[in-house]
């Protein structure tokens, strides 16, 4: 049995704040082990007497505070709270199973009740871009909370007496480093182990599809006349408005009539009227347009002394306004994958040719142009849009996934693992927890040191052998160290300053998305590579191919004749040189359309807290 300085109080759940009352020994305690590993809850075992009653009985507590003084003395009447140090906090776990024995032993866990809880409110503030974007999860994964954790080097780490929940770095210890002296730790207690080599390389292909939607009408009446302000001048109106291209009927090549009119603006009508007064020489009042003398016998003359004016036709030189729009309602099948490749700058483990993997992923994304980011709004910002990685939002996008491939290979470079044991007051002294690093001095070890983030620590005692200690485990990387530094490179479209950002384009640039330790190369601003249509901002200078106009006025009036026996005759020969317009556009693709896209990128920089390469002495 354990005398002295350990406390085992039985508590509700709501006491979750040590206290002198819980300075108390509800169980007399035989054996424990206290462990913590890392991503997990903490766990406690101990050994007691048998109560021979239900654990889970009613009216039982089913949480403990487990505690250490520091500063026993077994002649004190009582202890002081600053002398205790609380070692755990948690809830008892299941029925024993070894109810028949004097001594039975449970487990508790240190989780806490609104675990859930915790690690969403957790995860809902760190789904921030590049390190959180919604169109690499699935539906369900959005709402997961561990999702926040694939692109980052963390994992959640859940203090064993706060029961406090954070996301924890895996290599940097954010509570600080405990330094471990080679005469602090039990010499024979040393081991280092290797759990394979270290990922060399993370090959990411990734696509986003979607459908590109787009609908509207381009003006197309610059292109409807050869006189001012787009005028139509012709003797052929009539057949002109007549022809008139009417909305909805088809352009071919997925352009339909949008809202279309033609109406006369200038000019008279064609008609029959007598003039051309034989002595004055007179025809008509002013007026534009052609005579004919119909019929031809007509002619004004002068008869027994009288008059006779001439029988015309007055063919009318008409205006008119035309109005035509070419609509369109398209749906284009678009896709981008982006394909690049992150390697590690790592020391080597095993002398082998292949030491080190390779490890390939691939990913598929058809929401872009899902209403899945904040406020409802599209990742692609628009279905009109012709391309998503080259657009501002496809920034955070790509660097989401250079940082799933760099959380993969910081992760991996963990390979070493270097475990000892010391005094179990030198480990509650130093207030072992997943969110810290430690460093251990061993002249033993390459380099005469090794460090790491803390990846398990385990507390035990034995009151029958009275052994007392406590055990760390350290997970060392094994990268070369250094940093990288971000390249502004050479301006490639015009000099620096003109263009807005996002459209300057710059040979060599290599851009930091973390801290220094790996940059690419931003592929931002390049052009799209489809067949040219941008929906918004579509022009018909664009969409036009080619314009060809038959037969303006002056080629229609050189053929009127002069006279004709009928005014048939002479619109007869006026609709043989009609007055037309053939406007040829360009053809709407359907796609689909596929791009390929790739960025380069530096070796990431990964910490070295071991030196495989160091000579074994102590430099």
């Amino acid at each position: 049995m354990l005398e002295g300085p350990f406390y085992l109080a039985w508590v509700g759940a709501d006491a979750v704040t040590f206290g002198a009352e819980h300075m108390r020994v509800d169980e007399d305690i035989y054996e424990f082990t206290l462990d913590h590993t890392e991503g997990n809850f903490a766990t406690l075992t101990i050994t007691i007497d048998n109560p021979k009653i239900g654990f889970l009985a009613p009216g039982r507590e089913l949480w403990a505070w487990f505690s250490y003084n520091k500063a026993f003395d077994p002649t004190a009447s009582e202890a002081s709270v600053g002398d205790v140090a609380p070692l755990f906090f948690g809830r008892v776990v299941g029925m024993p199973d070894d109810l028949d024995g004097e001594t039975v032993s449970l487990r508790f866990d240190a989780r806490p009740e609104d675990f859930e809880a915790q690690k969403a409110a957790l995860a809902a503030a760190m789904k921030v871009a590049p390190y959180w974007v919604p169109e690499w999860f699935s539906e369900a994964a959005r709402s997961d909370p561990d999702s926040v954790l694939e692109s980052r080097p963390q994992l959640w780490a859940i203090d064993r007496t706060t029961l406090q929940v954070s996301a924890s770095d895996i290599t940097n210890g954010e509570d600080g480093t405990i330094t471990f002296d080679e005469d602090s730790v039990f010499y024979d207690s040393v081991r280092v182990s290797y759990e394979g080599s270290p990922l060399r390389t993370v090959n990411i292909t990734a696509t986003v599809s979607w459908t590109q939607a787009a609908a509207g009408e381009v003006n197309l009446s610059q292109y409807c006349g050869h006189g001012a302000g787009y005028s139509i001048v012709t003797y052929t109106g009539d057949e002109l408005a007549k022809n008139w291209p009417k909305a909805g009927a088809s352009f071919g090549g997925g352009w339909k009539v949008g809202s279309s009119s033609i109406e006369q603006v200038g000019g008279g009508k064609s008609l029959w009227a007598w003039g051309n007064d034989v002595v004055t020489g007179q025809l008509f009042e002013p007026w534009d347009g052609k005579n004919v003398l119909c019929p031809t016998w007509a002619f004004p003359q002068i008869v027994l002394a009288t008059r006779f004016p001439g029988r015309y036709l007055r063919v009318a030189k008409q205006v008119w306004k035309g109005t035509l729009t070419a609509a369109y309602d398209a749906s284009r099948d678009k896709s981008e994958t982006l394909t690049f490749s992150i390697s590690a700058d790592v020391q080597k483990v095993l002398t082998e040719p292949d030491d080190g993997g390779v490890l390939n992923l691939s990913f598929q994304s058809s929401d872009i142009a899902s209403p899945i980011d904040p406020g409802g709004a599209l990742p692609i910002g628009s279905v009109v849009k012709r391309d998503f990685f080259t657009r501002d939002r496809g920034t955070p996008s790509i660097e989401f996934l250079i940082a799933l491939g760099r959380s993969r290979l910081i992760a991996a470079a963990r390979c070493v693992r270097v475990s000892f044991e010391v005094s179990f007051r030198d480990a509650v002294d130093a207030h072992l927890s997943m969110r810290k690093s430690g460093v251990l001095h061993d002249s033993r070890l390459p380099g005469g040191l090794a460090g790491g983030k803390i990846v398990a620590y385990q507390l035990t005692g034995n009151g029958d052998s009275g052994e007392f200690k406590g055990a760390v485990t350290l997970a060392c990387s094994v990268g070369k160290g250094g940093a990288i530094e971000a390249v502004a490179g050479t301006p490639t479209y015009v000099e620096e300053g003109v263009l807005e950002p996002g459209i300057q384009r710059y040979e060599g640039q290599y851009v930091l998305p973390f801290a220094g330790d790996v940059a690419y190369s931003p592929i931002l601003g390049i052009p799209p590579d489809d067949d040219g249509f941008d929906f918004e901002k579509l022009t018909a200078s664009f969409i036009v191919k080619h314009v060809t106009k038959t037969h303006t006025f002056t080629e229609q009036e050189a053929i009127i004749p002069v006279s004709a026996d009928k005014p048939e005759e002479v619109f007869t020969i006026l609709n043989q040189y009609p007055c037309t317009f053939q406007i040829d556009l360009k053809p709407i693709s359907s796609g689909p359309f596929a791009r390929n896209l790739g960025i380069l990128t530096t070796d990431l920089k990964i910490a070295k807290t071991i030196d495989l390469e160091a000579d074994m002495v102590s430099s």
